[in-house]
C-alpha cells in the first residue's frame, strides 16, 4: 500500500487511510458499563458500580499475566522528549504539530519505565509505525480509566519489545473521540499494518479472555 509523505501539514489522505480502516472487532470487545464511563454523558450524573448480584468470577485473570506498576517517570526536558521518540520510534517525514495534546507514549528508557509526550499528529505517527501500537483512550474524570493506567504500564514493560504502547487523554485529544467513534472510557486499540482494532471497552480484570489475550489475538493475526 502506498503512503503518501507528509510535508508541513496532515495528509489528509494518510489520515483517512488509517482510521478509515477502523475495525470493530465487536468479537474481542467485552463491554461492561461498569467497568467504565459514557463519553457522552456528564460525568457527574454517571452512575456508580451496579448493586446486582451477578456472580464475579474467582480468578482476576489480568494479575495472572502481567504485574501493574503503579507510576512511571514522566520526561519535560524538549531535547529528551525528542531523542526518545526519535531512537525508538519511527518518524518519516513527519512534522510536530503545537496542537497534539494528550498523547504520551509509555516506555522503557534507560531500564526505567518513563511517559513522553507525543509532539506529532497521531494518526500519521501510527502510520509510520512498524511494531504495532496498543493505545488506552482514557479521560480523568473516569475512576475505571485510572484504575487501569498501572496494569497498561506493567503491559508496556512486558511488551517493550514487541509493542509500542500509548495513553490517549480525550479530554485533551478531543478530535480522536469522533475519529474513533468512541463511546466509553476506557477503550483499547492495537494498531497494527495500517488497521485499527478495538479490543476492549471496558476494563476488567476477570475478563476471559482478558486484555492481554485480546492484544495477542491482534499480534498473531496475518
Amino acid at each position: 500500500m502506498n503512503i503518501l509523505k507528509l510535508k508541513n501539514t496532515i495528509n489528509v489522505r494518510r489520515l483517512s487511510l488509517l482510521f478509515i480502516t477502523l475495525i470493530l472487532c465487536f468479537s474481542l470487545v467485552a463491554c461492561s458499563k461498569e467497568k467504565s464511563d459514557s463519553i457522552e454523558s456528564n460525568p457527574s450524573e454517571q452512575n456508580q458500580e451496579s448493586d446486582s448480584a451477578d456472580l464475579i468470577p474467582q480468578e482476576k485473570k489480568l494479575d495472572t499475566q502481567v504485574e501493574p506498576i503503579d507510576t512511571v517517570k514522566e520526561i519535560t526536558d524538549a531535547d529528551m522528549i525528542d531523542s526518545i521518540i526519535r531512537d525508538q520510534t519511527e518518524i518519516g517525514d513527519l512534522e510536530k504539530s503545537k496542537d497534539n495534546k494528550g498523547i504520551h507514549l509509555i516506555l522503557k528508557q534507560d531500564k526505567e519505565l518513563v511517559s513522553v509526550p507525543m509532539d506529532y499528529p497521531f494518526a500519521n505517527w501510527l502510520s509510520e509505525q512498524k511494531k504495532p501500537v496498543l493505545f488506552e483512550c482514557i479521560a480523568d474524570y473516569s475512576k475505571p480509566a485510572q484504575e487501569s493506567l498501572p496494569y497498561l504500564y506493567g503491559i508496556a514493560d512486558h511488551y517493550q519489545d514487541k509493542l509500542l504502547v500509548c495513553v490517549v487523554d480525550v479530554t485533551e485529544a478531543k478530535d480522536l473521540i469522533d475519529m474513533l467513534e468512541l463511546k466509553y472510557v476506557p477503550s483499547f486499540f492495537v494498531s497494527k499494518d495500517l488497521n485499527v482494532f478495538q479490543i476492549a471497552t471496558s476494563f476488567d480484570l476477570y475478563a476471559n479472555p482478558s486484555l492481554i489475550d485480546n492484544i495477542e489475538q491482534v499480534l498473531n493475526k496475518e
